[in-house]
């Protein structure tokens, strides 16, 4: 597995609550954009990351922020991890060609449930940021710096 900054990845050292007990840890990075990257407005942006320690049934969705706003944006339709450890690349690339120049915190969403799945899945669709997280939904965000002008 590459070494990464460690700005760029997440651990989690114990079990959420409600996701379960006995693991030690989960891992997700966001591997592109890569951190500090800067892009023109209109720009196709490849998103993938690395994973380990997912359970089966969740989804990790690439997620943005607009500097300091609170509005999450779903970026992709989600990835369900094929083994418990990986790698992958999202079926969307990131376009951001109508989006407000500026900086974005480019991160992952972890879903654990069907019903923060679906929320995050209908967010992607209809172009429409969340106020929140649903329930089920663990946000790591800031993995990514990202300057669009």
């Amino acid at each position: 597995m590459p070494r990464l900054p460690a700005e760029q990845t997440f651990f989690a050292v114990a079990s959420p609550a409600g996701i379960g007990t006995g693991q030690p840890f989960i891992l997700a990075s966001v591997m592109s954009p890569a951190n500090g990257s800067a892009v023109q407005r209109g720009a196709d942006i490849p998103l993938s990351g690395i994973y380990a320690n997912l359970q089966s049934g969740w989804r990790l969705f690439f997620v943005a922020q607009l500097g300091e706003e609170a509005a999450l944006s779903v970026l992709d339709e989600g990835y369900a991890p094929a083994a418990t450890s990986g790698a992958w690349n999202a079926a969307q690339r990131w376009t951001p060609s109508a989006v407000p120049l500026g900086i974005y915190y480019v991160g992952l969403a972890l879903a654990i449930t069907p019903e923060a799945i679906s929320v995050l899945q209908a967010a992607q669709r209809s172009s429409t940021p969340l106020a929140e997280a649903p329930v089920g939904c663990i946000v790591f965000g800031h993995l990514s710096v990202v300057r669009v002008s």
